[in-house]
């Protein structure tokens, strides 16, 4: 395995070091906690969204396209309100890691109670911007912001808990179906093999994102210094899992396309 420095508390992000302007230095951290190119897996919504419209062809119902819009952009806050209280609460252990370190949070560039604050007012905007879409959007709001809770927040964090934590993470994939899909039917619920093989799918992802995480230490103590969960993982039982996922994944979505053509055959 590759031999790497656990990189020092101390250190100073380098391209935090050509900031010059003072207003730059205090606005830039907390603009970039938001992660806004993580903003792109918010996509799923307007998958969501696609679904729903195909379910609605031949009708006459119609929908705002305002709300698409409004989903996309409490999503986008949700999520980022997420990225922030994940960077608050790892910021001890990003110092393990050989590129976390430099984060903001991690190297001491941004103020951890400004953070709490700007988590707060994302919430707060993301649910009310949800609750002008309607309330099932707005249940599971609730629902995206409970399970991302419970993966971040001690003592429960399900983060450090091997297996389950990629399945918690990849959750948030049909959970953002599922918001795309009540913005245009509120009072009904697509198919569960589409949210499993989703679920499945975000599940591969995060697996993948560990196993190349995992590579970079050069042992196993040294990742469990940085996720608790590498405790209890080897490249072996990551790469099984892995293929777990994305077997899963693809057997519900060819018994998701059966079930379509079914229904197709039987309208025929």
């Amino acid at each position: 395995m590759q031999q790497t420095k656990t990189a020092p508390h101390n250190n100073i992000n380098e391209f935090d070091a050509r900031r010059t302007s003072a207003p730059k230095k205090f606005i830039w951290p907390y603009l970039a906690i938001l992660r806004p190119l993580h903003w792109s897996k918010n996509i799923l919504v307007l998958v969501g969204v696609f679904a729903a419209v195909f379910q609605l062809r031949g009708t006459n119902i119609l929908w705002p396209v305002w709300q698409v819009v409004n989903g996309f952009i409490a999503a986008c806050l949700l999520a980022s309100s997420n990225y922030v209280i994940n960077e608050i609460l790892d910021a001890h252990s990003d110092r393990h890691h050989p590129i976390k370190y430099q984060r903001e949070f991690a190297s001491g560039n941004a103020s951890i109670l400004i953070g709490y604050l700007e988590w707060i007012v994302l919430i707060l905007v993301g649910i009310w911007m949800s609750w002008r879409i309607g309330h099932s959007f707005l249940i599971v709001t609730f629902c995206f912001l409970t399970i991302n809770l419970l993966y971040n927040i001690p003592p429960v964090r399900l983060k450090d808990r091997a297996y389950i934590d990629t399945l918690c993470e990849g959750a948030n994939s049909p959970i953002r179906i599922l918001m795309g899909w009540l913005i245009v039917l509120p009072n009904s619920f697509p198919s569960i093999f589409l949210l499993l093989a989703f679920w499945m799918a975000g599940g591969a992802a995060m697996t993948f994102k560990r196993i190349r995480e995992y590579r970079i230490f050069a042992s196993q103590f040294q990742a469990g210094e940085y996720r608790r969960s590498f405790i209890n993982y080897t490249p072996r039982t990551l790469h099984r899992l892995w293929m777990f996922y994305c077997l899963s994944s693809v057997l519900l979505f060819v018994l998701l396309s059966l079930v379509r053509l079914s229904h197709f055959l039987k309208s025929i």
